[in-house]
């Protein structure tokens, strides 16, 4: 029980945080992505075309 209580989230992004990243991001000139279906598909042919060097996820699935 009380593992389980560590693994969930302790808070989910909300769309005012979404936002608010992105507004940070673009006068540092960091280029962001808003994926339209699963990010890290995505993520994965961007990387493989060499257009990336970096990405960032939550989901351990990326891995």
């Amino acid at each position: 029980e009380d593992v389980e209580k560590f693994l969930r989230p302790t808070e989910r992004a909300k769309r005012e945080h979404n936002v608010e990243t992105q507004r940070l991001l673009k006068p540092m000139g960091i280029t962001y992505i808003i994926a339209v279906a699963v990010a890290e598909d995505q993520c994965a042919v961007l990387a493989r075309a060499g257009k990336i060097c970096a990405a960032a996820s939550e989901d351990m699935e990326t891995l």
